[in-house]
């Protein structure tokens, strides 16, 4: 009894028992606000409406082999699979909907950890990336909104495919390839975002393995990514976007700008909205905004340079995931939070991995200081 109660608290403070905690946790603070909101969102009503129409086993194969359950202009299986079961067990209850997003949020915990500890050999970054993620827009967006569990369906298998793929790099288990291609496959079906994957997985291989592993990696990415391309236009009949495109695109300047709020956040928002809405106030150092936006600048900057000093091309490939992740969504800039969700992934391990490296740096000082206490305390003992 006690070697299962040893076990078990060994486990808990390590990164796995961590980022369970980080779980129960931010379920536990979540789920109340989850009765506070009807169904709304953007496109539930046509979802629950075409559910209502069709919600049998045909209609279910049907999103396998043409649009999904919202409408015509794509196809995700995987996630119309969800909405349907949804509504299965849920009906039309808003909190059940949630939940399911929720719950999705939440296993993106250990994907981080999965990444950090498999892919980076840096274990301890998981559960802070985690906290991070929680603490970030739009996760809390995201929870609200079901029919925005695209982009958390996709940014959870795009984690799992990233941590494969960088084990396989390091390691070189063919295992490992079997197990990014597999999770890149429903990151796909989920939504065309992950189409743009091989091009961050190329940008990786640069800087971290430029050898005949990463060119295999790089080689079967794009070909499964071709692969689902051709197949979806052979079941749609029509290219990634369709006309959807035309109907909301924006000038190219704006899209360059978002680009660039979105990979300098939180900087640009607080250097064009923040810090000039108090000018001109006597107290604006009173403001609670101004000091809250201070705060965050100052942790990403930080971030960064941490990185940036300790491992570049680590910062590299993290850089190059929140860029390049972001580009298919640049036609729909500015339109809802929750297209900057999967770029947001990559900030939040930017934040892990700054975590640990300090936590590093500090700890065998710590440790020192804690050793000449003691032998102080001795000798004046003696």
């Amino acid at each position: 009894m006690r070697e299962r109660a040893r076990q078990l608290t060994r486990w808990l403070v390590s990164p796995w028992g961590a980022t369970v905690m980080v779980m129960v946790v931010w379920l536990a603070i979540t789920m109340p606000g989850l009765l506070h909101f009807g169904m709304d969102g953007p496109d539930m009503s046509v979802i629950l409406e075409h559910l209502q129409e069709d919600h049998s086993l045909r209609a279910v194969i049907s999103w396998f082999t043409g649009p999904w359950v919202q409408g015509p202009e794509y196809y995700r299986p995987i996630v119309s699979v969800l909405h349907w079961m949804d509504f299965m067990v849920w009906g039309e209850n808003a909190w059940g909907w949630r939940l399911t997003n929720a719950i999705i949020i939440a296993l993106t915990f250990p994907a981080l950890t999965w990444l950090c500890d498999r892919g980076l050999e840096k274990p301890w970054a998981g559960p802070a990336a985690a906290v991070a993620l929680a603490s970030i827009q739009p996760t809390a967006e995201m929870v609200d909104w079901p029919a925005w569990r695209t982009d958390a369906v996709c940014g959870l298998f795009l984690l799992l495919a990233t941590g494969a793929a960088l084990a396989y790099l390091r390691e070189g288990s063919r295992g490992r390839l079997w197990l990014a291609l597999g999770m890149l496959l429903l990151a796909l079906l989920s939504k065309e975002t992950a189409i743009i994957w091989p091009a961050f997985a190329a940008v990786a291989v640069l800087l971290i393995a430029r050898d005949v592993r990463g060119l295999t990696l790089v080689a079967s990415a794009t070909a499964l990514t071709g692969a689902f391309w051709l197949m979806r236009v052979s079941l749609l009949g029509h290219p990634l976007l369709g006309a959807m495109s035309l109907s909301v695109d924006f000038k190219t300047g704006t899209q360059l700008r978002f680009l660039l709020q979105t990979v300098t956040a939180p900087l640009y928002v607080d250097i064009t909205k923040v810090y000039p809405s108090v000018e001109g106030q006597q107290v604006w150092f009173l403001v609670p905004t101004v000091w809250r936006a201070v705060f965050a600048d100052a942790v990403f900057i930080c971030a960064n340079i941490v990185v940036g000093l300790t491992n570049v091309r680590l910062l590299g490939v993290l850089w190059a995931w929140r860029i390049i992740t972001y580009l298919p969504s640049m036609p729909f800039c500015c339109m809802w939070d929750f297209y900057y969700y999967i770029p947001t992934l990559g900030t939040a391990v930017l934040y892990g991995v700054a975590a640990t490296t300090v936590a590093g740096i500090v700890r065998p000082h710590t440790r020192s200081w804690r050793g000449e206490g003691a032998n102080t305390d001795v000798t004046e003992a003696s």
